[in-house]
């Protein structure tokens, strides 16, 4: 199930989201396609391991639907942030309002919801909480 899903998130948010950010926006630090998803990476890791109980309380009581909620969910916060947390500081509130721009009409639409952020505010005001997850 992991694997499968862990794929199927790549394929999902990172071809369009890499895509998006190296043909329309600029970095701080210039970084290669594969220095951004090993930052995923890194930042999907973090959030999973510092959540392990919520992961397993997923399974216990939600079982493989749950657990996958969990997992898109924190995935989606680490692609924001592993793809466009670097966005260059000169013109910094544009480039992120045109990420947040670019990912509620890439994926909002057609998320069930653990893609989805608020109307309000943009991508990088928000945080993915386990512990609210339903």
């Amino acid at each position: 199930l992991e694997v499968r899903l862990l794929e199927s998130l790549f394929d999902k948010y990172l071809p369009a989201s890499l895509a998006f950010v190296t043909r329309n926006l600029r970095d701080s630090v210039p970084l290669s396609v594969p220095n951004k998803v090993l930052s995923v990476c890194r930042i999907l890791e973090g959030v999973m391991s510092s959540n392990f109980d919520a992961f397993t309380d997923a399974m216990a009581t939600g079982g493989d639907e749950a657990f996958s909620q969990r997992l898109e969910g924190c995935f989606v916060y680490a692609t924001v942030w592993g793809v466009a947390g670097a966005l260059a500081a000169s013109g910094k509130l544009k480039l992120r309002a045109a990420f947040d721009k670019f990912w509620h009409e890439t994926f909002s639409s057609t998320s069930q919801g653990q893609g989805r952020y608020p109307d309000h505010g943009t991508v990088f005001d928000y945080v993915y909480s386990l512990h609210d997850a339903a």
